[in-house]
């Protein structure tokens, strides 16, 4: 069963200045110089710019314009992000000790 949906990871879209446009000038062709410059016309007046690059950069989107980068940009900026740390896990493995003389402790 999959973990039911948390709102605060995708409630910033409802507040993107790209839901009442077209979507296709954010996908259809990034190398289309005037199309990508309107979109991130949009992006650069959006109230979610930082959320929703984030969000493009984190999912490794591979199409369109997402907060006023293209996939090659995000890609370029996914890179150069810092790792989070590694997730520890909550169990602990533990291994017996062989002590020199054969005996195991624990």
């Amino acid at each position: 069963m999959l973990p039911a949906p948390v709102a605060s990871e995708w409630e910033w879209q409802l507040r993107a200045g790209c839901r009442t446009y077209d979507v296709s000038i954010f996908f259809e062709r990034e190398d289309d110089a005037e199309q990508s410059a309107r979109a991130r016309a949009v992006c650069g007046g959006c109230p979610v710019l930082e959320q929703c690059r984030d969000y493009a950069i984190d999912a490794g989107e591979p199409h369109g314009i997402w907060g006023g980068l293209s996939a090659r940009e995000r890609n370029r900026q996914r890179w150069r992000r810092p790792r989070p740390p590694a997730r520890q896990s909550q169990h602990q493995l533990t291994f017996p000790v062989i002590h020199p003389r054969g005996r195991a402790r624990s």
